[in-house]
């Protein structure tokens, strides 16, 4: 199978490429505009190619336009289809792709208003209607760690019968950092100026209550 990389405005499509997977081609579609989110992913993915230890082979078949998606669902390049980045509209081009039999990965969040758990639905409803994958590309949330903490926490024998909590006093509270400055795959992350818009992003949760 051979991917479709769209508009690459986070490091979350580079990171898919950190590894090759013998179920995928070397050969990778790119369609974005031309610009520094575009620059950035083939940065990073120059970096896994060239690394001295167990170096990546990708190669990529980029296209530039300011139509990039009319353009990937004309030419058709490959069989699954990697949205990241921008949140707003991110579903109202998946569900296209899905329409058009193409498999999805996506990071999240694929919808940032309520209004649009509809279109989220209908996302799901194609891809089972037509035999298709539509897949949270967070894969940390599948990691075997990730796993084991999920089954000890689902085991009253282990964990213990979660306290039954309040508004005011809650039985869990969670809390979580986001940073704006990190390293990724050992490069300092420059974030794009929609990172901070919340109409573009959505609204950062970082607090947690139940």
């Amino acid at each position: 199978m051979r991917l479709i990389v769209l508009d690459p405005g986070h490091f979350h499509a580079t990171l898919l490429q950190k590894d090759m997977y013998p179920e995928i081609a070397p050969r990778v579609a790119v369609y974005a505009p031309l610009g520094t989110e575009l620059l950035d992913y083939l940065f990073r993915v120059s970096l896994f190619n060239s690394r001295a230890e167990n170096p990546t082979k990708w190669e990529l078949d980029i296209h530039c336009s300011s139509q990039s998606f009319d353009e990937l669902l004309r030419d058709r390049a490959g069989d699954i289809v990697v949205f990241t980045g921008r949140n707003r509209g991110k579903i109202d081009r998946m569900l296209p792709a899905l329409a058009a039999g193409l498999h999805v990965i996506a990071d999240k969040p694929w919808i940032i208003s309520s209004g649009d758990m509809p279109k989220l639905e209908q996302a799901l409803d194609l891809a089972e209607k037509n035999g298709i994958a539509a897949y949270d590309i967070m894969t940390e949330r599948y990691e075997v760690t990730s796993e084991i903490q999920r089954a000890l926490v689902n085991t009253p024998e282990v964990f213990g019968e979660p306290v039954k909590g309040t508004a005011e006093n809650p039985g869990v509270f969670a809390s979580s950092i986001h940073h704006v400055m990190k390293g990724v795959a050992g490069v300092p992350l420059r974030r794009p100026s929609w990172f901070f818009d919340i109409v573009e992003l959505g609204a950062p949760t970082y607090n947690c209550r139940r």
